[in-house]
């Protein structure tokens, strides 16, 4: 890429890191707590926050840790083995099909039409998901959960759109929606320590369907990566602390 120090803009740097990522730990938290609920049980948002800042750094291990965690902290507030892996599961693919909806409706937006093949089945594992959910619960209760999801996508776009500012890449809404599902399909791959090197080849490979420099893309998720893993670890900190 050819930056040079004078190039790294520091403000969106210390917004992402002290704004975007614990609000992204946050709404994640939030997340736990009603899937929690889901199968009648409830979860604190400090302790929640906690199983997520975890749960981040257990999925540099090579095998799904960070659904591991999740899942203890579900048993931990008295859910069952088989409630706690049914939920985590099917929120995980929840999540999923609904990052993957909106890298295609990106996809189609910025005139990529086979965006549609991706889009079509995305959105039927969504409502495929939501319709399992609402079957346990409330339909009020089923709404929270899929917000949540957008609030999620929104917080997570905002973050690569932060980062990729921070590298003095030209970029928009609709290419940082795009590349917020590489994270997530890379860690996916549990083969590969928390999908090291996937998620930013899977940007790079998305970046070139748009105007971002596939280095800078596979650059700027990096760097999400590692501030969301530095924000975990001062909540992690701060909760010893405290306890």
């Amino acid at each position: 890429l050819d930056i040079t120090w004078s190039e790294i803009r520091t403000i969106p740097l210390a917004i992402n890191l002290l704004i975007l990522q614990p609000i992204i730990l946050a709404i994640a938290s939030v997340t736990l707590g009603l899937s929690a609920r889901v199968v009648g049980q409830s979860l604190g948002f400090r302790e929640g926050i906690t199983a997520v800042s975890y749960a981040t750094f257990a999925e540099i291990l090579p095998l799904p840790g960070g659904a591991l965690v999740r899942g203890a902290a579900l048993m931990r507030s008295g859910a069952s083995l088989a409630h706690a892996t049914y939920i985590v599961t099917l929120t995980a693919i929840l999540s999923l099909a609904f990052l993957v909806a909106l890298s295609a409706a990106a996809l189609v937006l910025l005139g990529t039409p086979e965006g549609w093949l991706i889009l079509v089945p995305a959105i039927a594992g969504l409502i495929v998901c939501l319709a399992l959910i609402a079957r346990r619960v409330s339909a009020i209760l089923t709404l929270a959960i899929l917000c949540v999801r957008v609030a999620t996508a929104i917080a997570g776009a905002c973050s690569i759109y932060a980062t990729l500012v921070i590298l003095s890449e030209p970029t928009g809404a609709l290419e940082a929606a795009l590349l917020t599902v590489s994270a997530t399909l890379g860690t996916a791959v549990a083969i590969v320590p928390a999908g090291l090197g996937i998620s930013e080849s899977i940007a790079a490979g998305l970046a070139s369907l748009t105007s971002v420099r596939p280095e800078a893309a596979f650059l700027a998720v990096a760097l999400h990566r590692a501030l969301g893993l530095l924000a975990s670890l001062a909540i992690i900190l701060l909760s010893r602390i405290r306890s």
